[in-house]
Parts: structure tokens; sequence; C-alpha cells
């Protein structure tokens, strides 16, 4: 109790700084959320096309004209290479003198293009190949224009349909696991900075001594010293649960949702230990800033919290398994893709928490160990 009480004096003064620091990190969870959310719309575009149209602008011409103009924006330009090259264009197509009179007497006129090789180049690319192998068909076999174009445009009007038997909410879990995977930075990165200078108040020299000369055990004495510490991780991890169902919606009050919100839980109580451990040797507050960047920052880009993770080379990924954030992420990952949640997937996630537990178990473990050797080593 003594320890509680000594821990609430000493957060009481650092209580600004610890507040102000919540306060950034869970803005920039809210600022990532968004513009990820913003990532995840698409709005189809007509790419900007010109036509040079060489020929009379009739019969079979015409009605390719048309169907480009159907799918894409035509618009006119006064330099082709430079409408080009300032992308005011993606494709530019030239249909030749005399085009439709060939097609009719039985040859095979090119059509020329220029393009900017973007994928809306690509799509127009797509939609000319796409029109001339229909009219190379009809016109081996329909000599009369007036049917073959008919028949080209009867088939270009056939539209698939195709219907999705998913109660899956895919765009609200990549939301959630947008959120939860740059939380693990905010929540390893919050609770590495506030312990460890919570923790440096308890390493002074003369509460060392007197530590040393009560009658509490050491293990006791951590014990106590990482429960007080519970309650500030305990009220991070339920300040970014809240927030998550004001930003996310209804999939937290979903089975994916409370996997989300545990797999938080038990990811913050691991950071807990993580940062217990720190503070356990950490002397200078100073080095603290240093500390946050290289675990917390550091973890999150190898481990997919800011880049996803199948960009990263696979021999990062064999080297990224040692660290919680990977198995934390792995979860999240997971269940944004799982429509039910069934026994093998609660299997696969119940594996990944069990590592997390083994990680907060040997963390604590390690704090006891060096705990104990530098009690003994600095108050000789």
């Amino acid at each position: 109790m003594t320890v509680f009480k000594t821990y609430l004096k000493i957060f009481n003064q650092y209580k600004l700084i610890v507040i102000l620091y919540t306060v950034i990190l869970l803005v920039f969870a809210i600022f990532q959320m968004k513009n990820n959310e913003n990532s995840l719309s698409f709005e189809a575009e007509k790419p900007n096309i010109y036509i040079d149209i060489q020929d009379e602008n009739i019969g079979l011409t015409k009605n390719l004209v048309d169907y480009l103009s159907s799918s894409t924006n035509v618009v006119l330009v006064d330099d082709v290479s430079d409408a080009l090259f300032f992308r005011e264009v993606h494709f530019v197509i030239t249909i030749p003198n005399s085009y439709r009179k060939d097609l009719l007497s039985g040859k095979n006129p090119s059509i020329h293009y220029q393009s900017t090789n973007d994928y809306q180049a690509s799509l127009v690319q797509l939609l000319l190949e796409k029109y001339l192998r229909i009219q190379s068909i009809f016109l081996s076999s329909l000599k009369e224009e007036s049917k073959t174009i008919l028949s080209i445009n009867k088939v270009l009007e056939q539209k698939a349909t195709f219907t999705m038997n998913t109660h899956l909410d895919t765009y609200g879990l990549t939301k959630a696991k947008n959120y939860y995977n740059f939380a693990n930075y905010a929540i390893l990165a919050g609770l590495i900075y506030v312990v460890c200078v919570l923790n440096s108040v308890f390493r002074d020299e003369k509460i060392l001594k007197r530590t040393k000369a009560s009658s509490k055990n050491f293990k006791t004495f951590n014990i106590e010293l990482f429960l007080s510490n519970s309650i500030f991780a305990i009220l991070l991890w339920g300040l970014y649960v809240l927030f998550s169902f004001f930003l996310v919606g209804n999939v937290m009050f979903s089975i994916h949702g409370y996997f989300y919100i545990f797999n938080a839980f038990l990811f913050t109580m691991v950071s807990l230990s993580i940062a217990f451990f720190i503070g356990s040797f950490l002397k200078n507050k100073e080095a603290i800033n240093g500390i946050v960047n290289v675990i917390a920052l550091g973890s999150s880009f190898l481990c997919g919290a800011f880049v996803p993770i199948t960009f990263l080379p696979k021999s990062v990924l064999y080297v990224v398994r040692i660290f919680p954030s990977y198995w934390f992420i792995q979860n999240n990952e997971l269940l944004s893709t799982l429509e039910v949640i069934d026994s093998s997937a609660i299997r696969t996630l119940f594996f990944h928490f069990t590592i997390l537990f083994f990680f907060l178990v040997f963390f604590l473990i390690l704090t006891n160990i060096l705990s104990k050797k530098n009690l003994q080593k600095e108050t000789i």
C-alpha cells in the first residue's frame, strides 16, 4: 500500500506531462485513422483521351468514337505531346483516313495510339482492344455495315452481374484493423515514456536504501509497483477502446470487436511489462525519448503498424517474430479477414494470445532478476 500511495504522489507531480503526452499520441491515432479512412474510399474516374479523327465520322468510325466517348472523357488539346507530358490526357487515338472504307473492303487497318503508360491509359487500351476484337469477329461473318454495328453494340451492352453472399463488413473491419495497428505504437510509446519517468523516481538512491532496509521483499515491491503502473496502463487501454467505438462504429459491438479489444488489452499488459523492465534499469530521464523511438517506433515500422506487412521482405518477417508487436498485429490482420470466427480461427488467435502472454511473463521474470541485482549493487 505504501508503494501505491507513493506512486500516486509521483503521478500527481508528473500528471501534466503524462496527460499531454497521452493526448498527443491519441491525436496522432485519430489523425492516422482519418487518413486510412480516406484511403479506403474508391471512386471510379473516367480517363481523359484525345481522338484524332482523320476519317469521315460516320458508320463504323462513328460507332467506335461513340463507344470510347461513353467510357472516357474525350477532350480537345492543342499539342498532343504537351498534353501527354502534363497528363492532360492519358491516351491519344488516331483513326486514319479511309479507316471505315478499308474495314468494309476486308482490310485490317491499324489504329495508332500514344499513352502515358499509367493505369488509366491501360484501361483505355483494354477498352479499345475489346472493341476491335468484337468488331473483327462480326466483320468476318457479317459484311453489311448496319448489321455489324447492331451486333457490336448488342454485345457491348451486355453487363456481367454478380452477387456477394457475405455479411462481412470489410470496410468497418479494415477501419478497426488500421486503428488498432496504429495503437501498437501509441500504447507502447505511451507506457514506456510514462512508466520510465515515474519509475525513475523510485530508483533514487535514498529510496533504494530505504527499500532494502525495510522488511519489504523486493518481489513484493516489484509486484506493488507493477500493479500501480497497471492502473495507468488500463486507463490508457480503456481510452483507446472508448475512442474506437466512436471512430470505427458498429463493428466494435460484434464478436470481431470484442476480440480486437481483448487483443489490445493483452498487448497493453505486455507493453507494460516491457516498459517496467526498461524502467528497472534506466536512470537517465533524457534517454527516455530515444528509447521510445528505438523500441516503439522501430517495432511498429518493422511489424506492420504503419506499413502493411505484406510489403516487407521475407527476411524481415522472420526476424520480427521476436517482437510482441508482430503477434498483436497478426491478430488484427486476421480478424479483418474473418467472416465467421470459427474454431480454426479461434485456435490461431489463441496461439497468438499465448505467445503474447509468454512475453508478459518473460519480461516480469527478467525485471525481478535485474531489479534484485541492481538493488544489491546500488545499496552496497
